[in-house]
C-alpha cells in the first residue's frame, strides 16, 4: 500500500533515495564549497557501509561518485521485493487487520507513532544476545531490498558486471563490537585508555 504515492511505484529503500538526492545537490553545489563534482569520495561504516553497497547496486547512482570506502558493512543485500512483501505484511499487523483498501492501509501507517512503528519490527530484526533488548523497539534494522528500481541487483551481482565501477576499499573494524553487550569493556575506560584504544 505504501507504493501508491510513491512516484517509483515502489516503496521502502527510503534511505537510499535520500542518499542519491544528497548526492545529486553534491554534484550540483560542491564547486561551491571547492570541491570537485567529479572527485567524489564516499565513506560509510556498518550501516553506512552497507549503504555504499546498496549504492554500488542502484543505477540511480551512477555518476554520483567515483570512489567508495565501506567498514564493515554488510553484503547481505539479497531479499527480494516480493519477499520484504510478504515479511512486511505480517509486520504491520495493526494496519491489516480489518478489510483496508490500499488507501485506507497506507492512512492508517502513516498515522503510526514512531514507538508503534518500532514496536510492528519483528524480533528477528534484533540479533540479540550480541545487541542489548532495548525496551523501546527493536535495534536492527532490515537491510535494503532488491526491489528492482532503487536497488537493481544484490551486491554481489552489481560488482561482477558493475553497476557503479568504482574503485572500492573494503574493511572490517576489529574492535567495532566492543561497545556493545557484553563485551563492553570501552565503558571502563578512561580518557587517556579510550584514545588508544
Amino acid at each position: 500500500s505504501l507504493s501508491i504515492n510513491d512516484p517509483r511505484s515502489t516503496s521502502g529503500n527510503y534511505a537510499i533515495t535520500d542518499l542519491q538526492i544528497a548526492l545529486q545537490w553534491v554534484q550540483t553545489n560542491i564547486h561551491s564549497f571547492g570541491g570537485d563534482k567529479n572527485n567524489v569520495t564516499l565513506l560509510g561504516q556498518s550501516s553506512g557501509g552497507t549503504n555504499i553497497f546498496a549504492l554500488m547496486s542502484s543505477f540511480g547512482s551512477q555518476d554520483l561518485f567515483h570512489k567508495a570506502i565501506s567498514l564493515s558493512g554488510s553484503v547481505n543485500i539479497t531479499t527480494t521485493l516480493e519477499d520484504a512483501q510478504i515479511i512486511n505484511n505480517q509486520n504491520i499487523r495493526s494496519c491489516n487487520e480489518k478489510n483496508f483498501t490500499d488507501q485506507e492501509q497506507y492512512d492508517c501507517l502513516m498515522n503510526l507513532t514512531m514507538r508503534e512503528t518500532a514496536f510492528l519490527l519483528p524480533r528477528s530484526y534484533n540479533v540479540a544476545p550480541l545487541f542489548p533488548k532495548s525496551p523501546e523497539g527493536q535495534a536492527y534494522p532490515a537491510l535494503p531490498v532488491v526491489d528492482g528500481i532503487t536497488i537493481n541487483k544484490n551486491f554481489l551481482e552489481a560488482i561482477a558486471t558493475p553497476i557503479i565501477d568504482v574503485p572500492i576499499l573494503i574493511q572490517s573494524m576489529v574492535a567495532e563490537m566492543d561497545t556493545l553487550e557484553p563485551n563492553a569493556e570501552i565503558y571502563s575506560l578512561n580518557s587517556s585508555q579510550y584514545y588508544e584504544f
